[in-house]
């Protein structure tokens, strides 16, 4: 196993995203490899000390302050959308058939 498919275990199961044959992957290197249980306990801890960290409101003028060093955007494009998931169906009757993007 390479170190990429390691991480994407170890995030996936972080997020609570393994499947069932993922899992079981896991659970074999986690058994085999000292390195991949050490990886998956430090990643652990930083997520932990991450979600005892507050939320933090930005100043009123940071967004103006980034949006404004950015190069010029161009106008709204509008987009038509052809098949609407069901999810979806509300906001296009809404939109009038057309999603527009800042």
């Amino acid at each position: 196993m390479t170190d990429d498919e390691r991480m994407v275990l170890i995030h996936a199961e972080l997020d609570g995203d393994l499947s069932s044959e993922q899992r079981a992957d896991l659970a074999r290197l986690l058994l085999a490899d000292p390195q991949a249980r050490a990886l998956r306990d430090e990643f652990r801890s930083v997520c932990s000390r991450l979600d005892a960290v507050g939320q933090v409101e930005p100043p009123p003028q940071f967004k103006d302050s980034i949006l404004n060093r950015l190069p010029s955007r161009p106008a709204a494009t509008t987009y038509r959308v052809r098949q609407p998931l069901a999810a979806c169906r509300d906001a296009r009757g809404a939109a009038g058939g057309r999603v527009d993007r800042l």
